[in-house]
């Protein structure tokens, strides 16, 4: 038995992905099930022996759009069963190939109907890429469930966040809740709304998509959906063996199990609102800044994910400022360990002195809620 993985390479490099082939490959290991990765037909080409000789299936992991097309086209026509393990509901589902597929239009429904419970009267999305397909899909939810009947987007065709920021400056309609595209630009949105008001949480809602780690541990936390990684991989695997068992089963589809969870980003009940064109907003090269600067997030998301008792007792360590010999003791490691993985840490993000990723560290982290990890 054989799972043959597959996605374009760089997309390798994106949270989604590392949480899809974490999860998956964890899944197949359990069940002893043997696992490649190949990233273009002559590649598959070098495990014929194996996929000829024992039960195998593609698994293609994808985010949408004309990429995942042209890849289902690619390997469709292979000799084994091609299983799409997608983070979105598929618009065109085809008969001969299986899907396991995300609801995000009904995880953007659930969000509204928080804000709804919560008191909110003023809605809004903010960052979404209009012109990509996963966010146009939560766009039309809100717009379809969208209670308050303004439709209130404010979106970027460039995929720049500054640029749906300003947009959000500059009008002069009421907001007392805010979705956004995914958890790491919420972050970045957290810390600009701190520049315009340090009470805007007692003012308004934030919610987003993607529970990553770090989201649990910034300050405010913030609400988020979870897409089901963990329960789409499991899916994989079942449908995998059904299309190995003989049962005359040529396709399936299933839709990944969300879960939501509730922080302090959405405590606030029947939230006031704000109007952003009658506050003291950052200028424009400002905004730009401070996306910049905290997209680095996404490289500590990363160190995160794969992070040991280990790690975090290092992390911990450098927010308060400690020495290395004492961080080493108390991780019972040598400073050399804990040096080497500094300067992996560093090397992540893209910082050249422990300062400034301690720094960093402090700004994004909440030292109160690290230390229970």
């Amino acid at each position: 038995m054989a799972l043959f993985i597959t996605c374009r390479k760089e997309w390798l490099g994106s949270i989604w992905a590392k949480e899809k082939i974490g999860n998956l490959t964890n899944a197949a290991s359990r069940r002893r099930i043997k696992y490649y990765f190949f990233y273009s037909t002559d590649e598959l080409e070098m495990y014929r022996d194996v996929y000829e000789s024992e039960p195998s299936c593609i698994v293609l992991l994808s985010n949408g759009g004309e990429s995942e097309r042209r890849l289902v086209s690619m390997f469709k026509e292979l000799p084994m069963p091609l299983i799409v393990f997608g983070d979105h509901k598929y618009e065109s589902i085809s008969n001969e190939i299986s899907y396991v597929m995300s609801d995000t239009a009904d995880l953007t429904s659930r969000i509204l109907d928080i804000f709804k419970k919560k008191g909110c009267k003023y809605p809004a999305v903010v960052g979404m890429v209009s012109t990509g397909q996963m966010d146009s899909l939560k766009i039309e939810q809100f717009k379809k469930m969208d209670y308050s009947g303004r439709g209130l987007v404010f979106d970027t065709e460039s995929g720049k966040l500054s640029e749906a920021v300003e947009k959000l400056f500059k009008s002069s309609e009421p907001v007392d809740s805010i979705i956004c595209s995914n958890d790491l630009q919420a972050i970045c949105l957290i810390k600009i709304f701190d520049m315009v008001d340090p009470d805007w949480n007692k003012r308004l809602l934030l919610a987003s998509y993607g529970n990553t780690t770090l989201v649990s541990q910034t300050s405010p936390s913030v609400t988020t959906g979870d897409f089901g990684f963990d329960s789409g991989s499991e899916q994989v695997i079942r449908i995998y063996r059904t299309l190995i068992s003989g049962a005359g089963v040529s396709a399936m589809h299933t839709i990944m199990r969300h879960g939501f969870i509730e922080r302090e980003s959405t405590a606030t009940q029947s939230p006031e609102g704000i109007v952003f064109s009658e506050k003291v907003t950052p200028k424009t090269e400002t905004i730009k800044e401070s996306v910049r600067r905290y997209k680095k997030a996404e490289k500590i998301e990363k160190i995160l994910l794969g992070a040991d008792a280990v790690d975090y007792r290092v992390i911990r360590g450098l927010m308060k400022g400690e020495k290395i010999t004492d961080i080493a003791d108390d991780a019972y490691c040598s400073p050399g360990t804990i040096k080497y993985r500094i300067k992996k840490y560093k090397e992540t993000v893209g910082l050249a002195k422990t300062a400034e990723f301690s720094a960093l560290l402090n700004e994004l982290i909440d030292y109160k809620k690290i230390i229970n990890h």
